[in-house]
C-alpha cells in the first residue's frame, strides 16, 4: 500500500478511523522473538470520502491529513492546527480513548476527577471531585458512559450488578464553577441516540464523535488478528527483512530463506 503510514497504537488508529481515514490491520509475528503485534496501515487522508464516493456526511468537506494530525498531536500536546482547534474531532476522539482507560481504572477503585480540556469537552484524570448532584443517568454500556463523560457528565458512582458494571452519571454537563448552569443534557443525547437521530446527520457533534471513535476501537480489535503475517530479519543486517503471511506457500518461504540467508 504505497504512501500509507503505519502505527501500532490501536487507540491512535481508531481515532483516525473515526475521521473516515481508511486503514488495514496487518497482524505480525517476529520470527526471532516470537512477539506478536499489529501494524495498522493508515491511508494518507480521507480523500475518497471528501470526493463524495460514499454517502457519509463530511465535516465541511474537510480533508483530514493523516501525517499532519499525527504530527500536530505531539506526544500528547497539541501543536499546529490542533492547538488552535481544541474541539477538533481528532482531539475529541483521542479524549474518548483516554477516558475509556480512565473509566476502567475507576472501576478498580482509582479516584477520578473531571477536567475540562475545551468548552464542552472533558477528560478524566486522577483526583477527587465533588459528588455530582441529581438527576442521574444509569447505563451498563461502557461506550455510552465514556461518551457521556467526554461531554461532561460526571461519574456519581460505579457499582456491579453481578453481571456487568453499572455507571451512574450526572444527567447534565455542568460548566466548571457554574453549578446551576447546565451546559448539556445527557438524557436527551441518549434519547436521540436510541431514536437514530444522531447518526448520520449529527455525527460531528462531540458526543457522536466519541461514540463513533469507541465503535471504531471495538471493530479494530475484533479484526486485528486477521491476515497474520510473519516478519523475519536478515541474518546480518537488521535493517533488511521481509514479511509474509503464515499461509504462504513453501515456495514463498523458500525464496525468503534464500534472499535473507536464514533458515525458517
Amino acid at each position: 500500500m504505497h504512501a500509507w503510514q503505519t502505527t501500532r497504537n490501536t487507540y491512535e488508529a481508531a481515532a483516525l478511523a473515526s475521521l473516515d481515514i481508511p486503514l488495514k490491520p496487518v497482524a505480525m509475528r517476529d520470527f526471532k522473538s516470537g512477539a506478536e503485534y499489529t501494524d495498522w496501515n493508515l491511508a494518507p487522508n480521507n480523500q475518497a470520502i471528501v470526493e463524495g464516493t460514499t454517502d457519509i456526511p463530511v465535516r465541511n468537506s474537510q480533508l483530514f491529513i493523516t501525517g499532519q494530525l499525527r504530527r500536530d498531536f505531539n506526544n500528547g500536546k497539541p501543536i499546529g492546527e490542533l492547538a488552535t482547534q481544541p474541539l477538533h474531532p481528532y482531539l475529541i476522539a483521542l479524549r474518548a480513548m483516554h477516558n475509556r482507560n480512565a473509566l476502567l481504572a475507576a472501576q478498580k477503585g482509582m479516584a477520578m476527577a473531571m477536567k475540562e480540556e475545551a468548552p464542552g469537552s472533558y477528560i478524566l484524570e486522577r483526583g477527587t471531585q465533588r459528588t455530582p448532584l441529581p438527576p442521574f443517568i444509569t447505563t451498563v454500556d461502557l461506550d455510552i458512559a465514556v461518551a457521556l463523560i467526554t461531554v461532561g457528565c460526571a461519574i456519581a458512582s460505579i457499582t456491579h450488578n453481578g453481571i456487568a458494571h453499572v455507571y451512574t452519571l450526572s444527567r447534565y454537563s455542568i460548566a466548571p464553577g457554574a453549578v446551576d448552569l447546565p451546559r448539556l443534557d445527557g438524557g436527551l443525547l441518549l434519547h436521540d441516540l436510541r431514536a437514530n437521530t444522531i447518526f448520520p446527520a449529527r455525527r460531528w457533534e462531540p458526543f457522536a464523535i466519541a461514540i463513533h471513535a469507541l465503535h471504531c476501537l471495538r471493530e479494530l480489535r475484533k479484526h486485528q488478528n486477521s491476515n497474520r503475517y510473519i516478519t523475519v530479519r536478515h541474518r546480518t543486517y537488521t535493517v533488511r527483512g521481509a514479511a509474509f503471511q503464515e499461509s504462504a506457500s513453501s515456495a514463498v518461504q523458500a525464496a525468503v530463506q534464500t534472499k535473507l540467508g536464514i533458515k525458517l
